[in-house]
């Protein structure tokens, strides 16, 4: 599996015209804009994994917005993952712990 660089969404090997067959459609397992940034999970199915390991084809990232628009695409935060369960869950705790942040820097400016 280490040689294997595309996955789909069951993390079994497909080719690259499978992959960018299945890539033309929505790929998000999550996507949720909070107060001042915007959690997204999506199906990468390109194996990020350079060490050994299985397969990370699944990723969450976190963005700055506002008003529920992208003000800058620098990362924040970012998490992957091996299967759908564990996209699914990890968005949850990336969404859970962005807003738990959010929450803490209102009360610091509040303060």
């Amino acid at each position: 599996m280490k040689n294997n660089k595309f996955f789909d969404m069951q993390g079994e090997p497909i080719g690259l015209d499978e992959w960018s067959k299945e890539h033309k459609n929505d790929h998000h397992i999550g996507d949720d804009y909070l107060e001042k940034c915007r959690v997204s999970t999506v199906w990468l199915g390109i194996n990020h994994n350079f060490e050994d390991g299985p397969p990370l084809i699944f990723e969450t990232m976190v963005f700055s917005a506002k008003n529920g628009k992208v003000t800058e695409y620098s990362e924040l935060d970012m998490e992957r993952y091996s299967t759908l369960k564990q996209a699914k869950d990890g968005h949850k705790k990336m969404v859970k712990k962005w807003k738990k942040k959010q929450h803490e820097d209102t009360k610091v400016k509040m303060s």
